[in-house]
Formats: structure tokens, sequence, C-alpha cells
């Protein structure tokens, strides 16, 4: 079934103007010309075709059918389900003249309503009913409905329809079959005195109640009914519908009440809210300010630090290199599989001798396609649980990092928390006190300036290296970043010190601490999503990247964001990081609309925050920036649980127990799951023991034959190069 964004887009390109398209749990489509709100019922059970024509439809209505005019024909003494029935036909060929494709989708829309019998004739024979009716079925049917009889005054009307182009050949139209109407002969079993309705209009309710009102919004339209109307509604209901006994088209209001079966008829249905994502300010912690305040508390040793580093980074080049080599290969094989060679059109004078059996005597010139200008973000989870994994994740973005910087591509290293930016001030770091101090969800990057915006999580997203820096300040980012992979080495609980010292452990190492406010904290993930677009977007456009590249890694599902900002009525509903409006939790499916984007969050469904959350935000990401996306996921353990691979399922409620035990042989076999599609390009599933980097030498010895070593040296190299498993995965994207 096509999404509702994809029928949002599709109405939007209908109207050719970037109207706003909501999908709301209401009886009738309706259209508010002012703020240019198209709104839709949740239709359900029918084929594309059929909802197809339907947004058409709506849309042709919200072109073609004039605002002040309908408003009007409430002081003739015409049903108006007469309008009704002309005009569609008017919007329809107009609709179907401007947008050929949409020919079929009429076709079969109205046909498969013929089908379902919308127009409920399957007990009543057509002919016996007013030409109204007739001409309705007959029309919207694609004049295909042979078995219904035009005597030669009807055949003209028909004639007439079909030339119809503006509102006022529709109203004249419209008064001449009315008139004819009071002159035909009708079976009096089955109609009774003609009686004239006016209340209720049809057509104000299809094309929009809020005609008249215009001001309004369509929850005030919905929820502010006058007395009248619902005491118009009562009094029918008790009465029973029975639109025999009107003047009325009848096949027209039993298309209109049958279309009230196509939404959901289930009471646990819970309405889509549509909501705007809050204003964003600068969360980024700038690696000069993280240098800084490395160097508050580290400088005394930074000498050592840096030569431990050169150490470290001596040893990763070995394999790094060979990478590098590896990759430039992959590329010139794909710069030669590019290359074409062409005529230039100018003779070549040393085949010119050759004419009279050769007709190839022209130059020849070979060209290549340029290659595309590649970059790379990286984000990194900064949170509490990623304790233990940090040190071989920190390790495999430092090669990262390095490689980058080798084959020049520019590359930033971030990590996201949602301890408050203001901690990391000048004079305001110490002010952090953990996970008890104050302050911690304070100030957040967001400005709520209004109601109904998605309520995000703080953000902090730190700026630990870049790889376009001056080769000094480079160097200190990766000399601090190393000394934090030794700080997180052999940790074996959430607060935990250092319990196993690293295999290059120096004195100076514990002297070495993090600054207050970098220490770990929670996963606000979606609010980094947001944040890391702005960042890829400035990113591309300063280093005028073709081919982007950014890589999520985290170790687990992140925070959800499901409130959103409602005016506080007392002081203490107040929240002074939103501006007087407080965080409401709403019963219904979350829709959040950009201008020309619009994603959903299905809040009925608690838990499983990746693919009812995470996924749209991605989806979004992906829609803003252009940029690839890779996602690194670490078990919690050495294998994969039932409830981690649940966050990655569609259906988490359905995963079996096969399913989980495919998933570890996968994982058994590959070393890695694979996920495509789910918000990432590509997510890597893979446990904490996958993360680290293995450096060992080849065990040679000297009794070995010259053939045994270099298998030796080969099987040590395919370890250290597969266990860098970031690296190898960015350069299978990129190569």
């Amino acid at each position: 079934m096509i999404t509702q964004q994809q029928k949002s887009n599709l109405a939007k390109l209908l109207a050719t103007e970037n109207i706003t398209v909501q999908h709301r749990k209401v009886e009738t489509a309706y259209f508010v010309p002012k703020t240019r709100l198209l709104c839709l019922p949740v239709w359900d059970e029918m084929s594309n075709h059929l909802y197809d024509m339907l947004v058409g439809h709506e849309v042709g209505h919200a072109l073609y059918t004039p605002i002040e005019d309908v408003q009007k024909i409430k002081e003739k003494k015409i049903p108006h389900s007469y309008y009704n029935v002309v005009e569609d036909i008017r919007i329809d060929k107009k609709m179907k003249s401007k947008y050929p494709g949409l020919k079929k989708s009429y076709f079969n829309g109205y046909n498969e309503l013929l089908e379902r019998d919308f127009f409920r004739l399957s007990e009543k024979d057509i002919n016996s009913m007013r030409f109204i009716d007739r001409l309705n079925v007959y029309t919207k049917s694609g004049y295909t409905y042979n078995d219904i009889d035009f005597n030669d005054i009807e055949q003209g009307f028909i004639k007439r329809s079909q030339d119809l182009d503006t509102w006022q050949d529709v109203e004249k139209l419209v008064q001449d079959i009315f008139d004819y109407s009071k002159e035909e002969v009708y079976d009096e079993e089955q109609y009774q005195e003609e009686q004239v309705l006016v209340t209720g209009s049809e057509l104000s309710e299809r094309l929009g109640d809020d005609y008249e009102q215009q001001e309004q919004t369509e929850e005030t339209t919905a929820e502010n009914e006058t007395d009248n109307d619902r005491e118009s509604e009562t009094s029918n209901e008790d009465a029973g519908y029975n639109p025999e006994n009107t003047n009325e088209a009848i096949t027209d209001k039993a298309l209109e009440e049958q279309k009230k079966s196509l939404t959901p008829q289930d009471k646990e249905y819970r309405d889509n809210i549509y909501v705007t994502l809050p204003k964003r300010t600068n969360a980024v912690v700038p690696n000069k300010r993280i240098l800084e305040l490395f160097n508050k508390r580290n400088s005394n040793y930074y000498t050592a630090y840096y030569q431990n580093f050169k150490k470290f980074k001596q040893q990763q080049l070995r394999t790094v290199n060979y990478m590098v080599k590896e990759f430039e290969m992959k590329k010139s094989a794909d710069a030669y599989r590019r290359t074409k060679t062409s005529r230039t059109g100018m003779l070549n004078m040393n085949k010119l001798h050759t004419y009279k059996y050769n007709e190839d005597i022209f130059k020849r010139i070979e060209i290549t396609p340029g290659a595309k200008n590649h970059g790379m973000i990286l984000v990194v989870d900064w949170s509490g649980s990623m304790d233990t994994a940090m040190h071989d994740t920190l390790v495999q973005t430092m090669n990262l990092v390095m490689f980058c910087k080798a084959v020049q591509i520019p590359c930033k290293v971030y990590a996201f928390t949602d301890i408050g930016k203001r901690h990391f001030d000048e004079n305001k770091e110490d002010d952090y006190l953990g996970w008890l101090g104050n302050g911690r969800y304070k100030h957040t990057p967001y400005i709520y300036d209004k109601e109904d915006q998605l309520v995000m999580e703080n953000v902090t997203m730190m700026e630990l290296v870049d790889t376009t820096q001056k080769t000094p300040i480079y160097n200190q980012s990766m000399t601090y970043l190393y000394q934090t992979t030794k700080y997180f080495h052999g940790r074996r609980n959430r607060y935990g010190m250092n319990n196993t010292p690293a295999d290059d452990y120096i004195e100076e190492d514990s002297y070495f601490t993090l600054p207050n406010p970098m220490r770990l904290g929670g996963t606000p993930l979606d609010s980094a999503i947001l944040h890391t677009i702005d960042i890829v977007n400035n990113f591309q456009k300063k280093y005028r990247v073709q081919k982007m590249t950014t890589i999520f890694l985290t170790d687990g599902v992140g925070h959800a964001s499901g409130n959103v900002t409602k005016v506080a009525n007392t002081e203490y509903e107040k929240d002074e990081d939103m501006n007087n409006f407080m965080a409401d939790h709403p019963n219904g499916n979350i829709v959040i609309q950009d201008k020309q984007y619009q994603f959903g969050y299905n809040n009925n469904i608690r838990g499983y925050q990746f693919m009812r959350c995470h996924k749209p935000m991605f989806n979004y990401f992906k829609h803003k920036t252009g940029s690839q996306l890779i996602g690194f996921f670490v078990t919690s353990g050495r294998n994969l649980s039932y409830n981690e691979l649940s966050n990655f399922s569609k259906d988490p409620y359905q995963n079996s127990y096969e399913e989980t035990m495919k998933a570890r042989k996968e994982l058994k076999e590959h070393g890695v799951i694979t996920k495509k599609n789910i918000g990432y390009d590509e997510l890597y599933i893979l446990p904490k023991s996958k993360l680290q980097v293995k450096d060992e030498e080849a065990d040679i010895t000297t009794d070995m034959s010259a053939a045994k070593m270099k298998q030796q040296f080969l099987k040590n190299f395919k370890t250290k190069r597969v266990s860098r498993v970031l690296l190898n995965k960015f350069i299978d994207k990129v190569a």
C-alpha cells in the first residue's frame, strides 16, 4: 500500500503548489483556502487507483471550485446534491485534461465504487431513477454504463455536461436539470412528494466546512459545530435517513455515505496529530573548546601523552597505509573502467594512407569522467552504556580518521550527549557533577515558540577531531582522543576506574582525567540526527563534497521524542526552556511536517523506538542532506539478544525464536549482521568483541619453511585488516 507521505506528495504535485496535506480521522475531505490546507480522511481498504482518484478529485475541488459562488447557492431552492453531481463532472474533466495520467485512476476508481455498490444500485432499477442520478452513474462510470436509457432532452443535458468550463456553466445546467426534474414521471411507490432539502449542504461538506469559517483551523471547525447543526443531525438520525423521500440525487447521497466506510471504523484508532519541529540553535561544542577543556586538566603531561600517541600511530599506520594502497588501486581500476575513447574529428595523418580500406582515420582522445569529491562525518554515541565498548570504538575511529587524512578525504568526528551545552562554556565546566548534578537537561538547543511542536531532548555535539585542521591542532586532537581510549581501557562497569592497564601504559596515564562535561551521559539519538543535518549540510558546502557519507555508531536505541508543546496554564506547568509551554503526551500518531516533507511517529506502539521513531528521523536526515547513511549497532553482549533484534523489525511482536537463531547464525558466520533500508542505507549489527582492533605480530619461528612463513604473514595481515571493521565498510562504500 502506498504511504500517506506518498499521497501527500501526490496531492502537492497535483495542486502545483506546496499546499499542506493532512490525513485525519474525518468523514469527508475538505480544503481550507486561506491556509492552503487540504485535509483528507484516513482511507483504507482500497486500491491505489481508487486512492489516486479520490486525492485527484479533492485537489480538483481545491483548484477549480470557487468559494464565494458555492456559498451563494444556499439562496437557491435547489438541492445541493444537484450541484455536487454537475460540479464533479466539470472538475473531473479538468483534472483528467490537466493530468492525463489520472484518466486510468479515475476510470478504475469509480468503477471500483460501482462494483462495491457505493451508489446503492443493487436492488434498484436505475432507469426508474431521476435523470440526475442516471447522469451521476453514467458520467462517473466513464460513460460505459450501457444499461441506462436517456431521451433526447436528457441527451442534450449530457452533451452540455461534457462541455462545462466555468462555475457559471454549472449553475445554468443545474437550474435546467432541476426544472426538468419537476416534470419527470416517478414511480409513486418509490418516490413520494418532493421536498426541497436545503439544510446540511453536501457540497459545503465535501469542499470544506471552512468555507464559512475560513479563519478557523480544521480542528476548530470539527469541534465547534453550532447547536442547530447538532439538532439537525440528531433529528435526521431519529427520523431515519431515507433519501427516497427527498428530491436529492440519491446516488450522490449514497456515495458520500458509503465513503465514510473507507475510514477506519476501529474505535481504538488514534487520530493523526500534526506537529512541527522546533527551531534549532547551535548545539556544537567546537574542537577548539574541547582542546581547551583537555588542556586545563592535562597540559602538564601533554608531552608524554603525545609521545605515546606517536607510538600508537606508527603501529596503526602499517596496516592503514596498506589499506590506502588498496583503496588507490580500486580508484585507479574504477577510473580505467569509466574511461571512454572518443573521436576528435581531426585527421590522424599517420593513418591517412589507409583511407581506401579503413574508415577510422581520425584522432582519438581518452576521456575519464571526474571522480566525486568525498566527505565523511562520524557520530559516536557518548552514553554511559558505551563505557566498556568505548576503548575499541575510539581505536576504530582513529584508524578511520588516519585513513581519511592519508587519502585527503575531509573527515570530522562528533560525539553526542545529553549533558547541557552550558556546562562546556567557560567557567561552567565544573558545575556539572554527573548523574546527580544540577541542570543536566537545562538550556536545550531548541526554541519553542508555538503549540504543537515536537519536544526534543537536549543534545550537545562535541567536535572531537577534524582532519582538515593544521597538523599541530590535528595531532593534539588525536593525542587526547588516544588518551581517552586508554582512559576507558579495561573498564568493567559504568562508574569504575581503570581496572586493567593498557598495553602501552605509562605512569602519566594515571593523571589523565576527562573534563567534567565530557563524562558519559544519555542517548538523545533523535536530537543528534536533527543537529547532524545542519553539520552535514555546512560540511558539504564548505568542502564542496559531492559524495557524502555519514556514520552513526551506537550501542543502543536512543530516547524517543513523543511529546508535543501545549500552552502552560499554570506556573507549575511552565518549563523555563520551553518559553511558557509544557510537554504533553498526545494520544495519537504524531506526524511531523516540514515545508516539503512529512514523516510520522507511531505513538501507538510502546518501546521499540528505532522503527517507530529513529527510522523516520533517519529518512528525514537523508532527505535533507542527500548523504549516504551507515549505522553500526554494538550489541550489549557477545551475542545478539531477542530484544536487540526486535528493535530493527517492522513488527517486533512477531519475532520468533527461529528468526533470532537465524540472525545469530549470520553473526557467527560473517561476524556482522547487515540490514538495509531501515533508515540507514546499511546497518551493521556486531558484538563488542568484533570492535577490537587486532595488531598482534605474526607467529613466526626459525624452523618454518618459506611457504609456511608466507602463509602466516598473509593470515596475520588479513586478521589486522578485517578487524578494522569501520574502515573496511567505509572503503567499500567510497571505493
